[in-house]
């Protein structure tokens, strides 16, 4: 490991239990809402599907978010 060759004395840093990337995803969701990059939003056969997602209200017409050229 190259932190022994740059630091030969140091003491390991001790694992903690304080972080948990389970409750930090939790806490955002919460704060933020549903990370998309985590849901099927787009798909009609997920759960997750929103159709209301694909509305726009100015011209009264469902529109694709994912531009294709």
């Amino acid at each position: 490991m190259a932190s022994i060759a740059l630091f030969p004395g140091a003491k390991p840093t001790p694992v903690t239990e304080d972080f948990s990337i389970a409750v930090h995803d939790d806490n955002m969701e919460q704060e933020h809402g549903a990370n998309i990059m985590r849901t099927r939003f787009w798909d009609p056969v997920s759960s997750d599907w929103t159709p209301d997602r694909f509305f726009d209200v100015a011209i009264s017409q469902y529109y694709c978010p994912f531009v294709c050229e």
